[in-house]
């Protein structure tokens, strides 16, 4: 809670930071740390900040360790560390295959890198600026609220190796609609929660699990498509069923008017 200070430079000397340590420091405008871990919530509300230098001896960076850095548009970590690395602002682990921090201050389209197989969890957390992501094929699994309150974020492109939606993956995103590929097994609890302007979601042929209240709250939901190949699922006029059609499990909650129950139910 300093607010006077605008600057942070960490010496190779310092190998331990807390959490919090910097929190709501909201002058914050630039921070160097050279050494250690940055642990949960360590700059958290430094809504100043704009850029950040990661040091070779830095090993990794906790989930919050930015949260509500609004102003953040780019981390560079330096090239010589063993186990970091960053692209165009964005972390990542030093072979570019984890996606672990995408600054919350930066705008725009993003299209997540070709060597990229894992998005981690938080990793665009609140990212308000963001407003369409491309995830490449590549990638296997969007983490636990990966893309957690993006409320810009009006277009999402799954890749076809994308296995696993984990839980509160698009919590309270601005998505209008959704394309599932076919490669998805399991969409997790709250995954699409809140997404109020999605209007209709597309599931496909592998998806065997959805979790519980995984679009809930979606006031702009008309329909459901699921692919006739599927072996858990079907749909009728837009609303979910179990493949038998014996159980009904969502109803496009933007609907009005009246619902005609199948007899098979």
């Amino acid at each position: 809670g300093c607010s006077s200070l605008t600057s942070i430079m960490t010496p190779n000397s310092v190998t331990n930071i807390g959490s919090y340590a910097f929190a709501y420091c909201n002058g914050l405008v630039t921070a160097t740390i050279s050494n250690g871990f940055i642990p949960y919530a360590a700059f958290g509300g430094c809504t100043s900040l704009t850029n950040v230098t990661i040091g070779s001896n830095v090993t990794g960076i906790a989930q919050f360790a930015f949260d509500l850095c609004s102003s953040l548009t780019r981390i560079t970590v330096d090239p010589l560390s063993a186990t970091l690395s960053s692209m165009d602002g964005v972390v990542f682990d030093k072979g570019r295959t984890t996606l672990i921090q995408y600054p919350m201050g930066k705008a725009g389209n993003y299209t997540v890198p070709d060597s990229t197989t894992a998005i981690v969890g938080d990793a665009f957390f609140g990212c308000g600026g963001l407003t369409g992501v491309t995830i490449t094929s590549n990638v296997t699994s969007i983490g636990n609220s990966a893309f957690y309150n993006c409320g810009s974020l009006t277009n999402v492109t799954i890749g076809n190796g994308v296995t696993n939606i984990a839980d509160f993956a698009f919590y309270r995103c601005g998505l209008t609609s959704v394309t599932v590929p076919d490669t998805v097994i399991s969409i997790g609890n709250y995954a699409f929660e809140y997404c109020g302007n999605l209007a209709n979601i597309t599931l496909g042929k592998g998806l065997s699990l959805i979790g519980r209240w995984a679009f809930n709250d979606c006031g702009s939901l008309m329909t459901i498509t699921v692919d006739l190949l599927n072996m858990n699922y079907s749909t009728v006029d837009g609303v979910l069923f179990n493949k038998s059609q014996t159980t009904l499990i969502q109803y496009p909650i933007g609907r009005s008017g009246g619902c005609s129950i199948p007899s098979t139910m």
